[in-house]
């Protein structure tokens, strides 16, 4: 576990040794942030020009090694400095304290002349500077979020017509807010969330519906239609199509889509309940699986199904990850083991990884593909290398029941868990070391997911609500979000703009991550709880994934201004998908 950072002002530590090296000018007090002066940008861009100026005074070691000089200096602390925490912070990004300070001493550990010396120790003055920095840093941050929940709130109070009032109108009987709506009828097939208890499951394909094999298309479906009727724009969706120009179907419907009704195209027909959605990086696919315990590969613009791959269960395969560079795709469930396919040419690459944890209830990639990190039924988390099909390091243990979900941050330095046990458990993967206390929901927490960004943590479960979280300070960022009934899956977009939430009631529904505010109107259109949700990689199509044995796509307000010219043109096979 990282140190905490009061020894900075404890003057009682031993100064850096004179005469080691010469003092940094990165390190002069001249340079501290004044918070009420400069923007969040300025101040990384500040600090990005300071550590750059570091390196190469240090003789510009290259990122492994400081990686090494960190981990040999500070073992005792646990340092952890791989190079995509050091790019962050290079590059202008924001991490927390301890990373920057290590990185700080490390570089600090080589004189002008590039010769090692000993680094500053733990809390010297020639440090002041860098986290005062920090402290204005992380200050802004706050108060940009602050100012931008106040905007919104006054613009609410302005305008009557407030584009992001709820969805539904409030019920004056009830203090709690706006009513909800009936949810929708359940699917005889559904039998509430996957872990739940339930009757035997047949793995017998829908009623009139007969098991299709590789590449062969879907019957034509009837399309799904828009969202409820006409309400309140969404923000930010894009103008009002030009009464000249383009084609007018296509305006027509950026139009809709902008005005908060989010098109459904025709949904993909499954052979049970759909458990997890996934799309490759590529955009070419989207893998979806099933609780009868097959993986299918469908092309999410022409809705044919190009792959059934068996896992050799007869159960739900429960979780479902593509590799970043899109090579590999794993997939785990009962029987504690994870495959791993091409799914390029859908051959399984290597042995499953197993062991005798109980079901596997998620798997995730790290953002380099190095490691795959598997959730399991124990409450213990293992990391694995997917290359040789070894596990890397011990387990990490200290949820006291089954691990539901987890998630790498984008830069690959946290790893955060959620578990039955109400907790949140936030870790550094490259020692296994835990970071910082549990955070915690009123019920089990079942989904998780970073922002593009990695500045906000989302966790949602059976308390009905999605709570935000920042990362590097273990605090909630906003009031939580409130979805009706249980909360299974959570998303957010590529560009951070939305989060999507998807529960028990059977729609997903889309919110505004900066203020907390719900945008357009729920998706409706499945008749069971909605377990899996997914974005395109361009962002123009969101995924559910259903009870009711269908899987839906939805064009977003990305695909909207693609289509009024609000955004660069689509270049990418899905960006076709307003067509089918």
């Amino acid at each position: 576990m990282e140190h905490t950072h009061e020894a900075h002002a404890d003057r009682g530590h031993e100064p850096h040794a004179a005469g080691r090296h010469e003092p940094h000018p990165a390190g002069d007090a001249g340079t501290r942030a004044d918070p009420g002066t400069e923007t969040v940008e300025e101040l990384l861009r500040e600090q990005s020009r300071l550590l750059r100026e570091l390196k190469v005074r240090a003789g510009d070691p290259s990122l492994r090694t400081i990686e090494r000089r960190a981990a040999q200096l500070f073992a005792d602390e646990r340092a952890s400095l791989p190079p995509a925490t050091q790019s962050t912070l290079f590059n202008g990004g924001y991490t927390g304290l301890n990373k920057l300070v290590w990185l700080v001493r490390a570089l600090m550990s080589w004189d002008r002349y590039g010769k090692e010396c000993a680094p500053p120790a733990y809390g010297a003055a020639e440090l002041d500077p860098w986290h005062e920095r920090w402290v204005a840093l992380t200050q802004a941050r706050a108060a940009r979020r602050s100012h931008r929940a106040a905007s919104a709130r006054t613009a609410a109070t302005a305008d009557p017509a407030d584009p992001m009032a709820p969805a539904y109108p409030a019920d004056p009987t009830d203090p709690a807010g706006p009513a909800d709506p009936p949810p929708p009828r359940t699917h005889p097939a559904d039998p509430g969330p996957p872990d739940a208890p339930g009757p035997p499951t047949s793995t017998r394909p829908p009623t009139g519906a007969q098991p299709r094999g590789n590449h062969e298309p879907l019957p034509t479906a009837t399309p799904a239609g828009t969202a409820p009727p006409s309400g309140h724009p969404a923000p930010e969706t894009g103008r009002s199509p030009a009464p000249g120009g383009g084609c007018l179907a296509l305006r027509a419907v950026a139009h809709t889509i902008g005005r908060g009704h989010l098109m459904g195209l025709p949904p993909l027909e499954a052979s049970d309940l759909v458990v997890a959605v996934a799309f490759s990086p590529g955009e070419a696919l989207l893998a979806t699986s099933s609780r009868d315990g097959w993986v299918n590969l469908w092309d999410p613009v022409t809705h044919v199904s190009l792959a059934r791959l068996p896992t050799g269960r007869q159960d739900a395969t429960t979780a479902l990850a593509f590799s970043p560079d899109g090579r590999l795709l794993a997939a785990g469930g009962p029987g504690t083991l994870v495959r791993l396919w091409d799914p390029a040419t859908h051959a399984v690459t290597g042995p499953p990884l197993t062991g005798r944890h109980g079901t596997v209830r998620a798997v995730a990639f790290s953002p380099d593909g190095a490691l795959l990190a598997v959730a399991c039924e124990d409450g213990a988390v293992r990391l694995w290398d997917p290359v040789t099909h070894e596990p890397v390091g011990e387990p990490l243990t200290g949820h006291r029941d089954a691990v539901h979900a987890l998630a790498f941050s984008p830069d690959g330095t946290l790893l955060a868990t959620v578990s039955r046990d109400t907790t949140v458990r936030l870790w550094d993967p490259a020692t296994g070391a835990p970071e910082g206390e549990p955070l915690r929901h009123q019920g089990a927490v079942v989904t998780v997911a970073f922002s593009p960004d990695g500045a906000l943590l989302a966790t949602g479960g059976r308390d009905t609500t999605v709570r935000l979280w920042d990362p590097v300070t273990h605090e909630p960022a906003g009031e939580p979000l409130h979805h009706p009934g249980a909360v299974f899956a959570v998303a957010f977009s590529p560009d951070g703009t939305l989060l999507a939430t998807g529960g028990r009631d059977g729609t997903a529904r889309l919110w505004d991550p900066a203020t907390g505010r719900s945008v357009g109107r729920p998706l409706t259109g499945h008749q069971g709880a909605v377990y899996a949700l997914a974005f395109s990689p361009d962002g123009t199509l969101l995924a559910t994934g259903a009870g009711d044995r269908t899987v839906r796509l939805w064009m977003t307000p990305v695909a909207a201004r693609r289509m009024t010219g609000d955004a660069p043109a689509p270049s990418g096979p899905a960006d076709t998908a307003p067509a089918s």
